[in-house]
């Protein structure tokens, strides 16, 4: 349902997945133990970035998703991590 459209209620939908759960805490942006879908979104909300929710789920989806290893996948991969444009700000906790 995320990505019809015509459905005004998913714009902010949101959700706390395992591949968002993999940036969220690989970057140290949320500490596992504080990591809930209400601090995922106060945080994502407050960075006051130009995508909403749902666009913003879809990226950190590619971004860290098993399924996109072959192009993305930088969160699951040490050596990918490195090429990406956030490896100097990210934690890079890979335990």
């Amino acid at each position: 349902m995320g990505d019809i459209i015509e459905l005004e209620f998913v714009i902010n939908s949101y959700k706390l997945d395992a591949a968002n759960i993999r940036f969220l805490t690989k970057t140290g942006i949320i500490k596992s133990d504080e990591l809930n879908q209400e601090n995922a979104i106060s945080f994502l909300k407050d960075l006051d970035l130009p995508y909403n929710l749902r666009e913003i789920n879809k990226g950190l989806y590619v971004y860290c998703s098993k399924l996109h290893c072959k192009g993305y996948c930088f969160c699951r991969d040490p050596e990918k991590c490195l090429k990406s444009k956030v490896n100097d700000i990210c934690e890079k906790i890979f335990k």
